[in-house]
């Protein structure tokens, strides 16, 4: 355990609950979002594209994002 998971702030459940990814992430326990967003393809140019096909292509990555680790999780504990 870190000092900074020893804090008392994280004896507060709305802390613990709303952070624990972010505790997570400083305890190497998860990898940082910008890290896991970075290994989605995108079919876009950001540049190029409307707001709301930006938002359609959000939505499709994060089920991409869902769907892998579901079936990462599946096959650790096989």
């Amino acid at each position: 355990m870190s000092d900074l998971a020893k804090l008392r702030i994280w004896d507060d459940p709305a802390i613990r609950g709303a952070l624990s990814w972010y505790l997570d992430v400083a305890e190497n326990r998860h990898p940082a979002k910008f890290r896991i967003a970075a290994t989605i393809a995108t079919r876009l140019d950001p540049a190029a594209s409307s707001e709301d096909a930006l938002w359609a292509e959000l939505d499709c990555g994060i089920r991409r994002i869902a769907d892998r680790d579901s079936d990462a999780s599946r096959t650790a504990f096989r």
